[in-house]
C-alpha cells in the first residue's frame, strides 16, 4: 500500500494528502555531493559536505584529499525516489527556461537604445 493511502471502514482505499510543515529548527545545509546505495528495497541517500583542510598554503600544496562529511541521510522507496526526481527535474527545467528568458530580455545599449536579442 502506498504511503499516502489508507483503508476506510469498508476495506476500500482512499487517499490522504500530506501538508508540508517546515520547522524553523531544521537547519539548511549546503551539500557538495550525494552517495546513493540500494539496500533492502530502499535507496539510501547520503548528502555530504566537503570540509576544507585547515592548513597553511605550503601544507596545502602537498594535500591530495580532504574529508567529505555526511550531513544528512534519507531512506526512500524506489517509487518515492522516482516521484521526487521527476519533481526536481521539472523544477530544474522551469528554472533553466526562466534563465533563458531572462537572457533574451531587452538589452539596453550604451547609447540608451533598446534592442531585442
Amino acid at each position: 500500500m502506498a504511503d499516502d493511502e489508507t483503508k476506510n471502514e469498508q476495506g476500500g482505499l482512499f487517499e490522504i494528502s500530506a501538508m508540508p510543515y517546515m520547522p524553523e529548527e531544521i537547519r539548511t545545509l549546503s551539500v557538495d555531493g550525494v552517495y546513493v546505495v540500494y539496500a533492502n528495497g530502499v535507496h539510501i541517500l547520503s548528502f555530504v559536505q566537503v570540509v576544507p583542510p585547515f592548513v597553511t598554503l605550503a601544507e596545502a600544496q602537498g594535500t591530495k584529499q580532504t574529508r567529505s562529511v555526511c550531513v544528512a541521510r534519507m531512506a526512500i522507496s524506489p517509487e518515492r525516489l522516482e516521484s521526487m526526481l521527476n519533481t526536481m527535474l521539472g523544477h530544474v527545467q522551469r528554472t533553466q527556461k526562466l534563465k533563458e528568458q531572462k537572457e533574451k530580455v531587452t538589452e539596453v545599449t550604451s547609447s540608451g537604445e533598446t534592442t531585442e536579442e
